[in-house]
């Protein structure tokens, strides 16, 4: 399996580990932040106000929220959108992303799903899975998984959906710290329902 990138999306930096999975994660031990008391947290919903991206070497468009700021990584398919502060005190942001790159001849989705599960396991101090599932993406097989994640002394909470596609793996990924994902949910719902892919199938078929 090709590596894929690992980010953690702090409010100051934007640090890279070669690891399975990208993050936006929290300090496992550190304490929270202290919070303004007469600060509102913020509820992110789906908004119509989006942006649309299209990535060419992926063959593929996505709608992020317009508030998001988007870091893409060089001439490949990858791709990540970061949620802005949701309070004065806030050292943290969520973030979505898509990562794309060849899959191995012999390596078919569920293949390729079950060494994601493997890899995530072996490597990180505590890995926790959630729930799984299969569903479809613009017509596509996908399968899902969430998980509670911890290494190097960071934890979250990350969701990922696999698809094969034209001799490539798509992994639509979306990260919060402990406890916010499911604010965010509505949002990484509607990215995901706005993933499509934008070259067409050639006549070869790939095996799921």
């Amino acid at each position: 399996m090709h590596a894929r990138k690992y980010y953690i999306f702090f409010k100051s930096a934007l640090l890279m580990f070669g690891f399975t999975t990208s993050a936006a994660l929290v300090a496992e031990d550190a304490p929270p932040p202290a919070k303004d008391p007469t600060q509102k947290e913020a509820i992110p919903t789906p908004t119509t106000d989006t942006q649309p991206y299209s990535n060419d070497y992926g063959c593929y468009t996505v709608e992020f929220p317009k508030a998001w700021a988007i870091e893409k990584t060089g001439d490949s398919g990858d791709i990540a959108a970061v949620s802005p502060a949701e309070h004065e005190s806030d050292t943290l942001f969520e973030n979505a992303a898509v990562w794309v790159e060849p899959v191995e001849d012999d390596m078919n989705l569920n293949s390729y799903f079950n060494e994601t599960l493997i890899l995530l396991d072996a490597h990180c101090k505590k890995f926790e899975v959630l729930e799984k599932g299969e569903t479809a993406i613009d017509g596509t097989q996908a399968l899902w998984f969430k998980a509670k994640v911890c290494r190097g002394g960071v934890s979250g909470e990350i969701m990922q959906y696999l698809m094969v596609r034209e001799g490539r793996v798509y992994i639509l990924e979306y990260t919060a710290e402990v406890g916010a994902f499911e604010r965010f949910g509505p949002t990484f719902d509607a990215i995901t329902k706005s993933f499509r892919f934008s070259c067409p199938p050639s006549n070869s078929s790939i095996a799921l």
